[in-house]
């Protein structure tokens, strides 16, 4: 394992991919780094930017390249001498859209998901009538603007199934059950389809459409009422980042397979892992991580300290990538300083 001396980061994205990373590999050499130490490089959601909002733990991002690729970008660094950090989010998912399937199939399911306990969520919150749900604050104007103005669509989904899309964007499964009453009722998928879609800005329509919502799992409002009501852990206030109880054992493995076979075959030397203060317990997290990682690794904190604290001497890290005013620091804050 290389330690550390001088980092140098690398933001990939659709426009900054692996390959791009591969071609500047001989200028981080002259620039005399020890490791590039790129931001987080598992499935985030279509045109993320950053790559903090990953939708699927299971897969390198294809927007920034194949498995191939990653594997001689990081080759390419271990032939000069050089290292490779990764960024690895254990906090939270990208929820909202249509790419997470665990995030979906917890709306279709509801307590019923085996996902409903990978989530922190108050299944007892919310208005009364509301308990059970899970509240989905995305849209940008009332629910009677966006049901009248016909932003909030029913379709197919499957073959027996269907979905409620808001802005054609976020898709939100309809229960099982439901899609299967609809089906009986009216005799085919086509014709219950036809029944709460085919005449857009007829009353009957909306209120079709209405009470198949009211059953649902999930409870579509405004964005605003997030803040009153939100009964699901989020990022801060960004209600399309959603918490995962890392705590737990399934969700621990499920989260860092793939980053633990990465490490096993010798393609990423270490860690940076973000939001550390969004966790249940931090200690028992950075423990598990070292104990289970396949091979040792140079473990990093994004940890907020205040001027006045210090990083805690029982967490099991080399240091802290630290904020100072807001602004994350360059340098490496490492015990020694």
């Amino acid at each position: 394992m290389i330690t550390p001396l001088s980092t140098y980061r690398l933001q990939l994205n659709k426009d900054f991919t692996f390959a791009d990373a591969l071609a500047l590999v001989p200028y981080l050499a002259e620039l005399g780094v020890s490791h590039a130490y790129l931001s987080p490089i598992l499935k985030a959601r279509s045109g993320s930017t950053h790559g903090y909002d990953t939708v699927d733990h299971t897969q390198i991002n294809p927007e920034l390249g194949t498995m191939a690729e990653f594997r001689n970008l990081a080759e390419a660094l271990h032939e000069r001498g050089m290292g490779l950090l990764l960024d690895f989010v254990p906090n939270h998912v990208g929820v909202g859209g249509s790419e997470n399937p665990i995030w979906l199939d917890l709306l279709k399911y509801g307590q019923a998901s085996r996902y409903a306990e990978w989530f922190d969520i108050d299944w007892s919150a919310g208005r009364p009538g509301a308990t059970g749900k899970v509240l989905v604050p995305f849209l940008g104007s009332t629910y009677a603007e966006a049901l009248s103005a016909g932003q909030i669509r029913l379709k197919r989904d499957g073959e027996d199934g269907f979905a409620v899309w808001v802005y054609d964007n976020d898709k939100l499964p309809v229960r099982p059950e439901d899609a299967a009453a609809l089906i009986e009722r009216h005799g085919s998928a086509d014709a219950a389809l036809e029944a709460h879609t085919g005449h857009e800005g007829d009353f009957e329509t909306w209120r079709a459409l209405d009470r198949l919502i009211a059953s649902q799992n999930w409870r579509l409002v405004h964005f605003g009422a997030g803040g009153d009501e939100m009964n699901y852990r989020r990022f801060f206030v960004n209600s399309e980042l959603a918490g995962i109880r890392i705590d737990r054992d399934e969700v621990f493995e499920h989260a860092h397979r793939l980053v633990f076979e990465l490490i096993a075959d010798g393609l990423v030397d270490g860690l940076r892992i973000d939001h550390i203060d969004g966790l249940l317990d931090p200690k028992e997290y950075l423990e598990r991580l070292q104990a289970q990682s396949p091979k040792p690794i140079w473990l990093l904190i994004e940890k907020i300290l205040a001027p006045h604290e210090q990083l805690r001497p029982d967490w099991p890290v080399d240091g802290t990538t630290g904020y100072e005013a807001g602004a994350q620091l360059i340098r490496l804050v490492t015990r020694a300083e």
